[in-house]
């Protein structure tokens, strides 16, 4: 007996594990959203587009190097990738204290890598290279000034922003340095950060960890071959580091002391992909923590889930004859089907109310418990109409239609509802014939009155004779 309580206890301690395993798929990651520092936060699924968490995703504030996200777009969309462009002196006007990926005045790189000199060190010079390409290219002049073209991109920018939906932005430089006009929301970065997204050159880039130039690509400046090695900047990125996040595909990072740390993240697993903005952080140790804590719970807390598939099967109700107690059930299917992305937690709470077609109502069975609808009922007649809830909030709703036709009307029924319907509308045959008799008999009356008048005249003209 020991030896079986023994063997029953082994058998426990083995299964608890996987029930702890089960428990967490279901539930999801144990963190609460509501405990974050940042001052902003909107994270979406992209193939969705629906909001999983937001947080004054609307409230303007200063984006810092997230603005590069759009000079990047920029450049993408107006310029060739393999083109080969010359660093001017444009790169002069960065701060000292900012980021930069080393550019030397004169030399020679391909817009593709002038774009990873942008993303992956952050770089301000490469920054205002990008504005100064784009700016004389796009007003097709090559003698444009540096700031004319710089405040020619800024310009750019800004309409750009807004053609996404971004109405809440404006740009006054291409790279974030901090300027008290140049503002945006994270709502608006995440609208820019989906556009971007949606071009293969900026995905790549974005998700590179370590760059460098030591290759064919080499270009030369003078006699001096320039060569770059940049390591980006988001630590999600990088496999050995400690803020390494295996679902991370990118985006950028941004800091000024005004903005505060932010961030776009974006990350993925086999069933969800989402993009993340948070803007100022406390401190950059809040920055990373809680945003791997914040894409963790997107990835793991929400999936999506087919509440009906078109032809479900919904729901049965019987369906009889007026004159007949029998009846037969009939399985009535959903027209259209539903899907969306859920919390798991709110799955369960799908309600689905369903309201049948009341001209199909049997009448006698009102106040009752237990729907009768009365037939004929013909294959994908519409029986009424399922609409699906969560919390009270009406999610979709689709028409109920038939599986089959049930209840066919025979000879019988026909004589039944003829007598009936003559029952309940008498007066449509008895005025009429109400009506019919007054007629005949005044015509009658008229008829007898006027042959004893005839009667009358004939008598009297006998008489005379």
């Amino acid at each position: 007996m020991k030896r079986v309580f023994a063997l029953f206890l082994v058998f426990l301690i083995m299964l608890q594990p996987m029930l702890v395993i089960a428990t967490e798929e279901e539930q999801g990651t144990d963190f609460d959203p509501g405990s974050i520092t940042c001052e902003a936060v909107l994270m979406v699924e992209q193939n969705s587009g629906k909001v999983l968490l937001e947080k004054n995703s609307r409230k303007r504030m200063y984006p810092a190097s997230l603005t590069k996200v759009l000079t990047a777009l920029l450049a993408i969309e107006e310029l060739d990738l393999n083109e080969t462009i010359t660093v001017g002196r444009e790169i002069n006007l960065k701060a000292l204290d900012a980021s930069g990926a080393g550019l030397v005045v004169g030399e020679k790189l391909t817009v593709s890598d002038l774009l990873r000199a942008l993303l992956i060190p952050s770089g301000n010079d490469a920054a205002y290279t990008v504005a100064v390409q784009v700016a004389r290219k796009k007003a097709n002049n090559p003698s444009m000034s540096i700031q004319e073209a710089v405040d020619y991109f800024a310009e750019m920018m800004t309409e750009r922003a807004k053609e996404l939906g971004a109405e809440d932005s404006n740009f006054v430089n291409p790279h974030g340095y901090h300027d008290d006009n140049h503002y945006s929301t994270a709502y608006d970065m995440y609208l820019i950060t989906k556009e971007a997204m949606k071009h293969e050159i900026f995905r790549e880039i974005v998700r590179t960890q370590y760059y460098s130039t030591k290759n064919e690509e080499n270009t030369e400046s003078g006699d001096k071959k320039v060569e770059h090695s940049w390591v980006n900047r988001n630590l999600m990125l990088r496999k050995k580091g400690e803020y390494y996040y295996e679902n991370a595909t990118g985006v950028k990072t941004g800091y000024t002391s005004k903005a505060g740390n932010c961030l776009i993240s974006s990350a993925e697993n086999d069933k969800l992909s989402v993009i993340l903005v948070t803007l100022n952080f406390p401190t950059e140790k809040e920055r990373w923590e809680e945003s791997i804590k914040l894409l963790d719970y997107g990835l793991n807390n929400f999936r999506f889930h087919t509440v009906v598939k078109e032809g479900d099967i919904v729901s049965s109700v019987k369906v009889g004859k007026k004159f007949f107690k029998n009846t037969v059930t009939l399985d009535v299917l959903a027209e259209k089907g539903f899907e969306d992305l859920f919390n798991i937690k709110d799955i369960p709470e799908i309600k689905a109310n369903i309201e049948w077609d009341s001209n199909l109502i049997d009448p006698r069975q009102e106040g009752q418990d237990e729907i009768r609808l009365l037939g004929p009922i013909n294959e994908g007649q519409k029986v009424g109409r399922v609409v699906y809830t969560l919390n009270g909030n009406i999610l979709s709703e689709s028409n109920l239609i038939a599986s089959e036709s049930v209840m066919k009307l025979n000879i019988l029924d026909h004589v039944l509802l003829g007598g009936d319907y003559v029952l309940r509308h008498w007066y449509i045959v008895v005025i009429p014939l109400a009506v019919l008799a007054v007629v005949l008999l005044g015509t009658l009356s008229v008829s007898k009155a006027r042959r004893k008048k005839e009667q009358g005249v004939n008598l009297g003209k006998r008489r005379r004779y």
